[in-house]
């Protein structure tokens, strides 16, 4: 028993930072989209 949750919660770990890395990345993809896409749409009067 003791192996298994040891098992599962590395696993959780691995998940969580994963998940962790794919937010960041997510993150600093929408800031890099904000940042070329707004200016450009607000200069074309479409925002």
């Amino acid at each position: 028993a003791v192996l298994t949750t040891t098992l599962a919660w590395s696993h959780n770990k691995t998940t969580l930072s994963r998940m962790k890395t794919s937010l960041t990345h997510v993150r600093i993809t929408y800031k890099s989209i904000q940042k070329a896409v707004i200016p450009q749409t607000v200069k074309e009067g479409r925002f």
